[in-house]
């Protein structure tokens, strides 16, 4: 069996800002760079193989914390960067309504397929993901190995395992973990999805 631990990368100011970062090289926080400690440590007794990353210094740097306790260097991997939003990037959900209205109009009508200017579509960044994590699991059988990578990267993957048409609905949080195991027999399944419970006492809010 091949298990894949499906990780985001940490938080950065521009997540708190809620800003678009698509393919822009935003670094993490303190608060992602204690994400990523924490899930490095979670991580430290799991027999990792091998980890992938994309080369954005945000998942680059959270893969390497996981890296280092696993006597690793990660494998820089272009393939599995965030969307590139184009022209949206750097801008806020408000600022993008009031700059682009028509864009973001179209992107409501018909999201899989809308493309902002100079940027590529839901569907373009399900289709590269899945593509390269094909070829990743071809080369890995009966190992478990680690993708860290960007939240509609992790969500692209997880829609292609679970066999969802389009875009999965779930949220995927910074330095969250997902588990795709895929069988002997040829099954695939997302056995762990979006958990961010290693990560409980960076946080004041309550876990049920």
């Amino acid at each position: 069996m091949l298990r894949v631990y499906l990780i985001r990368h940490g938080e950065t100011d521009w997540n708190r800002d809620q800003r678009v970062m698509g393919q822009l090289d935003i670094p993490l926080n303190e608060t992602g760079r204690a994400q990523a400690d924490r899930t490095a440590e979670f991580l430290a007794t799991e027999k990792i193989s091998v980890i992938y990353a994309s080369d954005l210094s945000r998942a680059w740097e959270t893969a390497r914390c996981i890296a280092e306790k696993q006597g690793l260097s990660p494998i820089a991997t272009p393939e599995v960067r965030e969307m590139k939003y184009g022209h949206w990037e750097g801008l806020t959900r408000d600022e993008v309504i009031e700059k682009f209205p028509r864009e973001y109009a179209e992107r409501t009508r018909n999201p899989s397929r809308f493309q902002p200017t100079g940027g590529e579509s839901r569907r373009q960044l399900f289709e590269r993901a899945s593509k390269k994590f094909e070829e990743i699991a071809a080369r890995h059988a009966n190992e478990t190995i680690a993708l860290v990578a960007h939240g509609g990267t992790c969500r692209a993957i997880a829609s292609y395992i679970a066999g969802v048409n389009g875009w999965g609905q779930f949220a995927i949080d910074n330095c969250s973990i997902s588990i795709v195991d895929c069988l002997d027999d040829g099954t695939r399944e997302v056995s762990l999805l979006n958990s961010t419970y290693h990560l409980r006492d960076l946080y004041t809010k309550d876990f049920f």
